[in-house]
């Protein structure tokens, strides 16, 4: 099971603009499942599962037998791995509530046990791959928080010492590993920034050199992985478009031919 595979989160641009693209933001994510990487897009209360064919040139499939729907009052949505099983995070009434999926039957249930309150004033949510531990990101009052749970008791405990403060005017938040670190990337100023944490320190730092410069008509981003490539979906004028890092240059380009238009 591929790790990294994470979430998309809302975005605040110009305010009659950002209304709509926050409620597109909340609705679409990228996961693992099945060893397969899929979009997952929010339609009439229903998340719709999409698989591409061959990722190379090649065309999104709805696998109908995933589609999930969502309880009554869902905000924002997330996919995580968690105990090496891929779950669908949705906040719900000041609470994340977890989904796993029956591999046999594709019925998806609520693991309840795995419930994880929400701070007083938080935003939205994030699932990432940290340190070789699945963590749930939530921005609370202008900064990430992030939480752990227990093997064993099932809780879910704030580790302060990775506490990251975001830019002035930030939008989207999401978790990607590119070059086999994990990152957070923001939305900030019209372009991507990426944050890397150091293992002995704590300390996050701004990498500078893998800004991506977004295109017109962005709404939220998000990170996936397919075929061991790690991409980032930008949601322009009602599509997905895909973008791809350079190793050698750090440069980003649009990959054209995997956009998702969608449903």
């Amino acid at each position: 099971m591929k790790k990294g595979l994470l979430l998309l989160i809302i975005l605040v641009n110009v305010l009659v603009f950002s209304y709509a693209q926050s409620r597109q933001a909340n609705n679409v994510l990228g996961v693992s499942l099945f060893n397969e990487p899929l979009i997952g897009v929010v339609v009439n209360d229903k998340i719709q599962f999409y698989e591409i064919n061959n990722w190379t040139g090649g065309s999104w499939a709805h696998q109908t037998y995933l589609n999930m729907t969502l309880p009554t009052g869902y905000g924002s949505i997330f996919g995580l791995e968690l105990f090496r099983e891929p779950l669908i995070g949705v906040a719900v009434n000041n609470r994340i509530q977890f989904y796993q999926i029956n591999n046999r039957t594709g019925t998806w249930t609520h693991q309840t046990e795995l419930n994880m309150p929400l701070p007083a004033g938080y935003s939205y949510i994030f699932g990432i791959d940290l340190f070789g531990e699945p963590l749930i990101g939530v921005v609370v009052n202008n900064r990430i928080q992030f939480y752990q749970i227990s093997n064993r008791t099932g809780t879910w405990t704030h580790q302060t010492d990775l506490n990251m403060a975001l830019p002035d005017e930030y939008g989207c938040v999401f978790g990607l590993t590119l070059f086999r670190e994990p990152l957070i990337g923001v939305i900030a100023n019209e372009r991507i920034q990426f944050y890397q944490i150091s293992n002995r320190t704590g300390t996050w730092t701004h990498q500078t050199d893998l800004n991506i410069t977004l295109p017109m008509g962005y709404g939220n981003a998000f990170g996936l992985s397919i075929s061991n490539e790690p991409l980032i979906g930008i949601t322009v004028n009602n599509r997905i478009q895909f973008y791809q890092v350079n190793n050698r240059t750090g440069a980003w380009f649009h990959y054209s031919d995997l956009d998702l238009v969608f449903p």
